[in-house]
């Protein structure tokens, strides 16, 4: 039997290394990208439709692809013809499952940072949907942020501590066997373990593959760093290093509480003391000047029009959601 599943989290929260880890599974084949799947409403589905007529499901491609943002749903052209005349209706997971992937692998769907703060939309669309969610140090998080984007610290942390926040109340009126959380410190730490761990929780038997990952990542992303590389367990608590106490504190002030909700420890600071207007307006200034003089700095094609593009598709986002 097939099962769809999200792998959730936050941008750099390590839910790239979880899907190319779990995609060196036989049993599983997970898109990249697609953080605006639950805007499938706005086509005019839910979770109940069905299409009998061939030019429905071509309608419905059509407003897939507008929201297929990252071109991650590669078999999306799929002619439904043969599959309509045999069957007479197919239902909108049938659909789904035929385009994302030519694989038809038992295990499918999709892996999206963004889709943590919409886990009860996806939910609510699909409800036999399994989702995984990585959990990953935030100090750890704004340090990434700060580093590879040039983006603000003390905002990332404001909204890494909503976003994982909103994906834990969302989690909580899931069926208990129908979500996980997986922390990120763990996979790089004990990495057959977290493997063993979720094919238990999918019900499909480990596969070895899963622990040399990185010889069955055939697609090249650029800007991703270690992307497609072993696992390198270093990655972890860099923020220890090369993040000063006073950051550190206002880091952890801000995210507190959904620091504690899971399971990391504050080191410095005793309480939530939230993102201030001036700090909340001072982290979009630099954001939005990250994005035009920074841009991504471990992208090859890191250009002044690249990044204009992107500052382009960022707003773009923002009317998506």
């Amino acid at each position: 039997m097939r099962k769809l599943l999200f792998v959730c989290g936050f941008p750099s929260g390590g839910t790239d290394l979880t899907r190319t880890v779990l995609n060196a599974h036989p049993d599983i084949h997970l898109n990249g990208e697609m953080p605006f799947l639950k805007n499938i409403p706005k086509l005019g589905c839910h979770q109940d439709t069905s299409f009998t007529q061939l030019s429905e499901v071509k309608a419905f491609q059509h407003g897939l692809k507008k929201l297929d943002a990252y071109h991650a749903i590669k078999n999306i052209e799929h002619d439904f013809s043969e599959a309509l005349k045999a069957q007479g209706r197919l239902s909108l997971e049938d659909v789904l499952y035929s385009c994302f992937s030519r694989n038809q692998s038992p295990i499918w769907g999709n892996k999206t940072p963004q889709n943590t703060e919409n886990i009860g939309r996806l939910a609510q669309l699909f409800p036999q949907a399994y989702f995984l969610i990585v959990t990953r140090d935030v100090r750890d998080v704004c340090l990434s942020w700060q580093k590879k984007w040039g983006k603000d610290m003390l905002g990332c942390a404001s909204k890494w501590a909503k976003r994982m926040d909103q994906g834990w109340q969302a989690t909580q009126r899931l069926p208990a066997n129908h979500y996980l959380y997986l922390r990120f410190e763990d996979l790089l730490a004990d990495t057959e373990s977290c493997c063993r761990q979720v094919c238990r929780w999918l019900e499909i038997p480990f596969a070895a593959e899963m622990l040399e990952h990185h010889k069955y990542v055939t697609e090249k992303t650029d800007g991703k760093i270690n992307y497609g590389q072993e696992i390198k367990k270093e990655n972890a608590y860099k923020w220890k290093d090369k993040i000063s106490p006073n950051v550190i504190t206002r880091i952890e002030e801000i995210a507190f509480d959904t620091l504690c909700l899971l399971g990391y420890r504050a080191e410095y600071a005793q309480a939530k003391k939230a993102l201030s207007v001036w700090e909340g307006w001072q982290s979009y200034r630099n954001d939005a000047l990250a994005m035009l003089t920074v841009g991504n700095q471990a992208s090859r094609r890191n250009t002044l029009n690249t990044r204009l593009k992107t500052l382009v598709f960022e707003f773009r986002k923002r009317q998506l959601r």
